[in-house]
């Protein structure tokens, strides 16, 4: 599956030349139920997944891709206002998982009171978003942290075979020069020179795009 990464120009290079992506802790989402998409207003309950979204808070991160680049609200929100980068990597299909939309608050299935919450039921809690997220195109990785580096207070993932780097789209506002970041992409990165691109404002639809 090929999926799409935000972030800023800066963060970007240093993916691209250290070969690595920073994971995103769940307590660092900018969606505040993550983990919360129950309805309920049963207090132990309501309790239990707070506790439960802390310590899965301690044991894993998230790697939280696009299916799309051309959105421009993606790169308004996680890309600097469209100054930043986007990174496109080839990504193993079943280490993959959708997120699901929703309007409406999900039903508590099972007993989910302390550590007795079923697995389907937690799977659907990790990949569950309001339905005014849906923009994104959320396809998401979960990752063990203690399997991956630690630095500097953040955890990274290094590129592999399951997460390869194949494309490099620079936003319409990015000030770096195309040719500079072909010359680094193709010095540590097997993807040939037109995989590096740059972006702008499409002149008759709500789309950023190539040019």
């Amino acid at each position: 599956m090929r999926v799409f990464y935000f972030t800023d120009a800066t963060c970007a290079l240093s993916d691209i030349a250290l070969g690595r992506i920073k994971v995103s802790r769940i307590s660092e989402l900018n969606d505040p139920y993550e983990l919360m998409a129950v309805k309920t207003n049963d207090k132990e309950i309501r309790s239990s997944l707070i506790k439960l979204k802390i310590k899965i808070n301690e044991t894993h991160g998230i790697l939280c891709f696009s299916k799309s680049w051309e959105n421009p609200m993606l790169w308004s929100h996680y890309s600097d206002k469209h100054k930043g980068i986007c990174l496109g990597f080839d990504i193993n299909d079943s280490k993959v998982v959708p997120v699901g939309y929703i309007s409406h608050r999900l039903q508590p299935e099972g007993n989910i009171i302390g550590d007795k919450v079923t697995r389907k039921f937690f799977d659907k809690l990790m990949s569950t978003k309001f339905a005014h997220w849906s923009y994104e195109e959320e396809v998401r990785l979960f990752i063990k942290l203690d399997k991956i580096s630690f630095e500097s207070g953040m955890y990274f993932y290094d590129y592999d075979s399951d997460i390869m780097l194949f494309e490099v789209i620079l936003g319409p506002n990015c000030r770096y020069p195309i040719g500079k970041i072909r010359k680094l992409v193709n010095l540590l990165h097997d993807i040939p020179p037109e995989s590096v691109k740059k972006s702008r404002l499409a002149d008759k639809t709500f789309r950023v795009i190539e040019i």
